[in-house]
């Protein structure tokens, strides 16, 4: 064999090694799925072109659902944000938004300025799904240079099959596609769309404050400098969590105080729950974070501020807007089942009337009849099934006297899953109540 073909030989091999390489280091990242789909899309929109970019971690995303504002405002307001991203490396991820939205608005989430960090797993979800190859080595290394640890403990950001083994827990799902969904950073995993908690009672809105310790404080002084030096168009949020700690809630007013004192407009809607007419029984999936259901609230709420004090353009029915409307019509598929017919209209709530609670349901011949307890302020129930995992479909209005029903209409051969609201009205428009939305669920009567 001739030198030369040992050459080209070994420049082949050496081609086919980094390539197999790449393959493997692109199946196995630490993440989910959600993280890539968000990354894909928002370097997928063209420059300039948003109004707005929210940036914040795990709690920005499960209150803010840009397609939700987009049904309701016709703005285009993304959500750049992951799980535990690390206020450490803000100033580097809005510099990048910067590059191609120079223009936008950048909301940014305060709550993770209270006790996020920099560790190995917040800098995987950024970088790993970064899409543009050499804007990805500068920006690793831009977020890694805030980090400890020594220079071969930050390869595994560039090259993560070097430590690899020692992280295979936190890989989640092996990826063999890169045809994410568009759905703009709005989300629709598991816990989003069918998790609940009660977070009750609150029995007060936290108005003390409590600074944060003085490393974090640093940071937020020197992101606040930024945004000043930059004079960057920047509205700071902080979403609520009334269910935490009382001393968490001090920090967290703490901090908005603190945009607040640098001149930036802060919305703190950590003493907004009541406002918001948030549901503590049924709107979070967690101690921290929002389902769907206070997901709409949220996001209605914000919605009407960004109305209000900001003129962005309704781009519904335009050329600019066509991919955030198709995006949309995608993803209310994907909610539809699991919010009830009134919910999105939020000028339609009245968190004061209480969700009937179904006390019985009894198997008749012809069918289930369903019995609740009656509600203060009721004017009228309204009787909701699913079928399986099919849509709530509302299948009897009844007046404030009547207590039960008798469904002869359930799919005997199915699970058939029942809720009660309560309404009433006012200025004349119907006004609906909380609901629990897990329902009550009832297999089929066996006979």
């Amino acid at each position: 064999m001739s030198k030369k073909s040992k050459i080209i030989k070994t420049i082949v091999f050496m081609i086919l090694l980094i390539c197999s390489f790449l393959v493997v280091q692109r199946l196995f990242r630490v993440g989910e799925i959600s993280h890539a789909a968000m990354h894909k899309s928002f370097y997928e929109e063209k420059d300039e072109s948003l109004d707005a970019v929210y940036m914040g971690s795990s709690v920005t995303y499960s209150f803010w659902n840009p397609l939700l504002c987009w049904e309701q405002t016709g703005y285009t307001v993304f959500s750049y944000s992951v799980s535990l991203m690390p206020v450490e490396a803000y100033k580097t991820i809005l510099q990048d938004i910067r590059s191609s939205q120079p223009d936008a608005l950048y909301i940014i989430a305060l709550n993770p300025f209270e006790k996020e960090d920099l560790s190995y797993k917040a800098v995987h979800f950024l970088v790993d799904y970064y899409p543009d190859i050499p804007k990805k080595l500068q920006f690793i290394h831009d977020i890694t240079s805030l980090m400890p640890g020594s220079a071969f403990d930050k390869l595994e950001y560039y090259f993560p099959l070097i430590r690899f083994h020692s992280h295979l827990d936190d890989v989640n799902e092996v990826f063999l596609t890169e045809d994410y969904p568009d759905y703009k950073g709005s989300k629709n995993f598991g816990y989003y769309l069918m998790g609940a908690v009660d977070n009750s009672p609150i029995t007060e809105v936290v108005k003390t404050e409590t600074p944060i310790k003085e490393d974090r404080a640093a940071i937020l002084t020197d992101f606040l400098d930024y945004c000043k030096t930059e004079n960057l168009n920047v509205l700071f949020v902080v979403s609520p969590q009334p269910a935490a700690p009382v001393e968490e809630q001090e920090e967290f007013n703490w901090i908005a105080a603190q945009a607040e004192a640098a001149g930036f407009p802060v919305i703190n809607l950590q003493n907004a729950v009541e406002d918001m007419q948030l549901d503590m029984t049924a709107d979070y999936f967690d101690r921290v974070h929002s389902n769907i259901h206070g997901s709409i609230k949220f996001t209605s709420m914000l919605s009407d501020y960004l109305k209000e004090h900001y003129n962005f353009t309704d781009k519904r029915g335009t050329s600019e807007g066509a991919s955030w409307e198709e995006s949309y019509q995608s993803y209310l598929p994907l909610i539809t089942p699991y919010t009830l017919d009134f919910e999105r209209d939020f000028s339609k709530r009245d968190n004061t009337l209480a969700s009937p609670e179904i006390v019985r349901v009894v198997d008749l011949t012809n069918g289930v009849r369903i019995e609740w307890e009656p509600v203060s302020g009721a004017e009228n129930y309204h009787l909701y099934r699913k079928i399986d995992e099919g849509n709530w479909e509302r299948i009897a209005d009844l007046s404030s006297s009547t207590y039960s029903y008798t469904d002869t209409t359930m799919n005997k051969k199915h699970n058939n899953t029942y809720l009660v609201v309560a309404s009433r009205m006012e200025n004349g428009q119907r006004i609906y109540g909380n609901s629990d939305y897990t329902g009550f669920a009832v297999t089929p009567p066996q006979r």
